[in-house]
């Protein structure tokens, strides 16, 4: 849903989830999935059905680092699995 070219990338972004079918056969409902992030890996983000579809939306900010990030979508990867 952000633009891939960055205009309007601040300090948000809403991401497609992927692997749709294998995270609804893991997780009845996105807040199902939204639980999972938190309470397996502490991480606190909005997971939204849209359109849908799942998306994630993170907010990043200047106490976070890059390989938080990473280890999102590395988390992410592994739930569709």
């Amino acid at each position: 849903a952000t633009p891939l070219e960055g205009r309007m990338l601040g300090s948000m972004a809403t991401v497609l989830l992927p692997a749709q079918d294998q995270l609804r056969k893991k997780f009845d409902t996105p807040l199902v999935l939204k639980a999972e992030l938190y309470d397996a890996q502490r991480f606190e983000v909005p997971v939204i059905d849209w359109a849908g579809q799942w998306w994630i939306r993170v907010s990043c900010q200047i106490y976070n680092r890059s390989r938080q990030y990473e280890r999102l979508a590395d988390v992410v990867w592994s739930l569709c699995n």
